[in-house]
């Protein structure tokens, strides 16, 4: 049973989740003992290890054994529904302290029926269902009554917080906004409110007209490195018309938004080895309905350093590269890795 606590200092609200920590954990294990295997819950012929599915989109129309993406319940979750059920905890309230118990859901997306470790590993058609299953899930919360917030993230590499290879991504969905992000809706607010403009939009037209901190336009979206980049090499992806949330996408938009994901991955893939990272689609909240302030985007958080005491006691970020200077060199990664492909790969296509 879950149960998110208001921190009364810091106003900060955690998640307690103690199922959580009963999950398997590949990584460590293989960490701790090189000869530990551990059976992978998400390869194809192991489907009965996981809850049944809330999506699925079959490989072949014709035989419902062959999947391309599926999507389950998280059998570890840190949000689940309660049915209304509190904690004893949750149902004390002091002057100091304060929790709650909290509803939502938490989802898994098995990325391939093959045992790979990476999306860059998969056929273009197979990343284009990946992301059609995202948009599938993300529009499913979007609907729900019960739901203020909702997010998508993948973690990749033990140093961000993975603990299956197989490739996959999580979507959590909450009855309550956290706190940074209510924070973040008056921010938008208040600018929309004080210049009648979208601040994504205001920002990601300077940016496109400075150019020094752009790795790649495309039809649909620029992705840059943020001016002020939490971590090194910070990617972020907007549209470049106005859009409120990621539900609204297109189908163009969705093929446009998984093939830069994918270029912008091997370039995180050539930087990093082996790869860790994170990537978040950031859509607007249920609970915020300017959808004039809001304008929705992706990041993806390569895990080039680690968090330390000054990050953790002040919530402000050293990051020891220039956004400049990641820009610079992403866009000489992309062009090398460009014509390695025209050179080696011309005529290739992967099945995965």
């Amino acid at each position: 049973m879950s149960e998110v606590r208001r921190d009364p200092l810091t106003d900060a609200w955690v998640i307690v989740a103690p199922n959580r920590d009963h999950r398997p954990d590949e990584l460590v294990e293989a960490q701790l003992s090189g000869s530990t295997v551990i059976a992978c819950p998400f390869c194809a012929g192991n489907e009965q290890l996981t809850p049944d599915p809330t999506l699925t989109i079959l490989d072949d129309e014709e035989d419902p054994e062959s999947w391309s993406v599926r999507v389950v319940p998280n059998k570890y979750p840190a949000v689940e529904s309660l049915n209304g059920k509190v904690s004893e905890e949750a149902s004390i309230h002091s002057h100091a302290f304060e929790a709650f118990a909290l509803t939502g859901g938490h989802e898994v997306f098995i990325e391939s029926p093959l045992h790979v470790h990476s999306l860059t590993e998969l056929s273009e058609s197979r990343m284009i269902d990946v992301f059609s299953a995202y948009l599938n899930r993300m529009r499913y919360w979007r609907e729900r009554d019960d739901v203020d917030y909702h997010i998508l993230f993948k973690n990749v590499g033990a140093a961000a917080g993975a603990s299956l290879r197989h490739t996959h991504s999580q979507l959590i969905a909450t009855s309550v906004m956290p706190g940074s992000i209510s924070a973040l809706m008056s921010r938008l607010g208040e600018h929309h409110g004080r210049t009648g403009q979208c601040l994504v939009c205001s920002m990601s037209s300077e940016e496109q007209i400075s150019g020094k901190r752009i790795i790649a336009t495309t039809d649909h979206f620029v992705a840059l490195c943020p001016f002020a980049s939490r971590v090194p090499y910070l990617m972020r992806l907007i549209p470049r018309n106005h859009q409120d949330s990621f539900e609204a996408i297109e189908q163009a938009q969705l093929v446009d938004l998984a093939m830069l994901v994918r270029k912008l991955l091997k370039l995180v893939e050539s930087i990093l080895t082996p790869a860790a990272y994170n990537f978040i689609i950031h859509t607007r909240p249920t609970a915020f309905h300017d959808t004039a302030a809001f304008h929705w985007w992706m990041e993806i958080f390569p895990r080039v350093t680690k968090l330390a005491g000054f990050e953790w006691g002040s919530d402000c970020y050293i990051n020891p590269v220039l956004p400049e200077a990641a820009a610079t060199h992403l866009r000489s990664l992309s062009r090398q890795l460009e014509r390695g492909s025209k050179k080696g790969t011309r005529g290739k296509r992967s099945n995965i």
